[in-house]
Parts: structure tokens; C-alpha cells; sequence
């Protein structure tokens, strides 16, 4: 028997969505593979499917490897999220498992408001 997926589900998932012409530019900052990175990374992998329709890139920026590009991000704590475009920039500091305060803080606006389940 063929799985179908729940129309409603779908359209209800889709409404949730930004729409832009804009590609989001977004830099990840992380320390080495750590449980926190690992989980703020799907999370904002996450984030970009359900709001805003993968039209998305993440960058990764360990910091272990490249403490430079810290310096000069004045990034102070990690996991931290950078929205670089659209601009003006934007920051986020955690493991990005409330949503909401994500979107908030990155300034993802919504064309509907998120739907409970």
C-alpha cells in the first residue's frame, strides 16, 4: 500500500512558511563537534525547511579551527547563529531549540502564525 502524505498537514506545514525572493545567508559558530553544536545545527536545519522553504545556506564556523574568524565576529559564546542576508545581521546565541525565539531573533517573519498541534 502506497504511504500518502496528509494534505492538510502538508498545507498547514507550507503556511508556516516566509516568502522571499531573498536567499538567507546564515554562519553557524560552534566549538569542535559537541553534542550542542550537533543539535543547534538541525535545529537551524530545521528552522530553514519548515519557515523558509530551504531557500537558505549555513555556513559552519569552528571555532577551534579558525579562532580568527571569532575574533573578528566578536563572537563571545557558541553555538551562535549569524544571519549575514538579508541584512542588517543578526545574532542568536544557543542551541536554537526554541523556535520561537529563533525566528524572534533572526527576524524571520511569518506569513501565518505557527500552527499547534
Amino acid at each position: 500500500m502506497k504511504h500518502v502524505k496528509n494534505p492538510v498537514k502538508h498545507r498547514e506545514k507550507n503556511m508556516n512558511r516566509v516568502k522571499t525572493d531573498r536567499k538567507w545567508e546564515l554562519s553557524l559558530y560552534v566549538a569542535g563537534k559537541t553534542s550542542r553544536g550537533i543539535t543547534a545545527f538541525r535545529n537551524l536545519k530545521n528552522i530553514c525547511a519548515d519557515y523558509l522553504s530551504n531557500e537558505c545556506s549555513i555556513e559552519v564556523i569552528d571555532i577551534t579551527t579558525d579562532p580568527v574568524r571569532a575574533i573578528r565576529d566578536r563572537i563571545l559564546a557558541v553555538p551562535t547563529i549569524i544571519r549575514k542576508s538579508p541584512g542588517p545581521s543578526k545574532t542568536v546565541i544557543g542551541d536554537l531549540s526554541d523556535t520561537r525565539r529563533v525566528l524572534t531573533g533572526l527576524d524571520i517573519k511569518m506569513c501565518h502564525s505557527p500552527i499547534s498541534h
